[in-house]
Order: structure tokens, then sequence, then C-alpha cells
């Protein structure tokens, strides 16, 4: 039997297993907006004179795909019952028929490889929203049925749940349109007034002309992916951790389940100084409807680390985690 602070850290290896996971879906459907986003800019460019105006009607006018980060509504919920599992070695009974499915894929995939189990949930998950379990492997079509079985016995909470998220959703797309706005705004005017380069010609003469489109797309691409990890992962990884501690809660509270420990990782990355510090949380305990009062100049109080309620200095880039019990 795993001592409280093996559990500590199985859990805190399948949040961030699982958060990864949900941060590299939703930056390839991100990356296809950026590009997209990239190349009818370039529609703006004989324009001398762009305006914000006009970068807002291209950006608001792509759409971003939503399935990706709804799914991770699904994946969280696998990551709840997971944590009740390590949690609570000896399930009640009373829990038993709920987890049992996620005990099944855990006899595949067990959390020793924590990035394997988060990696083949997402897959499976994605397969069965979009009805295409012909595409999964052996393995992963033998946990399906046990994965489907899950989800149908938490379709009402998923459901409330995904109501939630997807108001989060509009949020998280809002703040990520304004900041590709910005950015692409930026290099466009830069790229407006540097419209030529200088070349060599077959005599060794420099000389210049003006860019071709296809060379401002690559300078744009260059400058602007540099902000990929930046502005979006920052913002994906928040928001996902966001909604993995929120599914996580309220899910243990639909479960009868009575207090709540706030967790920090343990290393010298979390945060201590004195604007927000996180350190002097680890620990504490407290009912699981109350909130806790946060340490530090930046103040807060929060019902789960990452609480969109909480200061940014609080929130932002947070690797904190909640465990349950019931008493």
């Amino acid at each position: 039997m795993a001592t409280p602070t093996q559990k500590k850290v199985i859990i805190d290896n399948l949040n961030s297993a699982f958060i990864e996971q949900g941060i590299k879906s939703n930056t390839r459907d991100y990356e296809k907006f950026f590009d997209k986003t990239i190349s009818r800019s370039l529609g703006l460019l004989p324009k001398d004179n762009v305006t914000s105006k006009d970068l807002r009607r291209v950006v608001n006018g792509i759409n971003i795909n939503k399935s990706s980060y709804l799914r991770q509504t699904y994946n969280m919920t696998v990551l709840s019952g997971l944590t009740n599992i390590i949690e609570n070695q000896r399930i009640k009974l009373e829990d038993r028929a709920l987890l049992l499915p996620l005990l099944l894929i855990l006899s595949r995939y067990p959390t020793t490889k924590p990035v394997t189990l988060a990696l083949k949930i997402d897959k499976v998950t994605k397969a069965i929203l979009s009805n295409k379990i012909s595409t999964l492997s052996g393995t992963e079509k033998a946990i399906a049925p046990s994965l489907r079985k899950y989800y149908n016995s938490n379709s009402t909470f998923i459901k409330e749940q995904l109501a939630i998220n997807r108001k989060k959703i509009v949020k998280i797309h809002r703040e990520i349109k304004s900041n590709v706005s910005k950015t692409i705004l930026k290099t466009l005017k830069s790229e407006i007034r540097e419209r030529i380069t200088i070349v060599t010609d077959d005599k060794f003469k420099d000389i210049k002309r003006p860019k071709t489109f296809k060379e401002i797309r690559e300078s744009m691409r260059s400058k602007f992916g540099k902000q990929i990890d930046y502005r979006v992962r920052r913002i994906v990884d928040t928001e996902l951790h966001d909604l993995a501690e929120n599914t996580k809660h309220n899910q243990h509270l639909m479960m009868g389940y009575t207090h709540k420990k706030w967790n920090t990782q343990g290393d010298s990355l979390v945060r201590d100084e004195t604007q927000a510090n996180h350190k002097a949380l680890n620990s504490v305990t407290i009912p699981v409807k109350n909130k806790f009062k946060m340490v530090g100049k930046a103040g807060g109080r929060a019902l789960y680390p990452s609480d969109p309620s909480l200061p940014p200095s609080q929130r932002i880039n947070c690797r904190c985690f909640l465990t349950y019990v019931k008493r």
C-alpha cells in the first residue's frame, strides 16, 4: 500500500501528465489558427495604413476549434476518478461501482506510466466522441467500453461541467485572440515599414528590392512563432489547471467528500514570495465547501488552485493540487 508521500507523488505526476496532454492537443489547434491568421493578414499588407480594427476583423473572422478543449472535460473527469482511487486505496462500497471501469483501465495502463495513461485516455476519448473506435489499436479498443461506461455513469455530472467549461472556453479564446491581434499587428507594421530587403546579385553587388509575400510570410512566422509558447501555453496551462481542479472539486463534492487538502509540488519552484506564498498553504485542510485564504500581499480566497477569482500572481502557472477525504 502506498504511503501518503507516494500517493502525493503519483497524483502530482498524473495531474502534470493530463494537463500537458491537454496543452499539446489545444496548442495544435491554436497553431492552425495562427497560421490562418498570418495568411489572411498578408492580404492587408498592400495597405500602408493597417489599423487595429482591420486586423481584429481578420482575427474575429477565423474560428478556433473548441472540440479538443471540450474533450478535456471528459479527460479531467477521468483524472478526478483516478485521484479518488489513489487517495482511497480501500474504495468505499458506494464509490466502487462508479470507479470500477477505471480500475479495469489501470490494469492495462498503470499509473506508473502517467504520460502514456494520459495520452491513451485522450486518444480513446477523442475516438469515442467522434465515433471512430475503429481507428484505435487493439489495447486501446479494449479499454474503450470501460471508458464509455465511466462516462455514461457520470453523464449528468459531465453535462453540468461542460456548461461551466464552455463559458470558460469563450473567455480563453477571446484572450488568445486579443494576444494574437496585438502581436501580429505589431509584426505587420514592422514588415510594412521594412518592405525592402538587401540581396546580392551575381556580380556580388548589394541591391535593394521589395520583399516578396513569401519572404514576408516566412518572416512573420519566424517572429510570431516565438510567441506561441510564451502567450498561448501560459494561458492554456493556467486554464487547464483551473478546469482540472474545478472538475475534481465538483465531482468529489457530488460524491460526498467532506474535506480537501492543499498540496504543493514541494520543489524550489513553489511560490513563496511576499506577493503570493503557496508554500505556506501546503497540507492546509478545510471543509470541502469552504475557501482557502491565500497567503501573501495579493490576497484572495479560492475553492481550489487556479480558481479564476484569484489575482494573477496567485493563479498564473500555479501547479498546486487538492486531495480529498471523507470524514
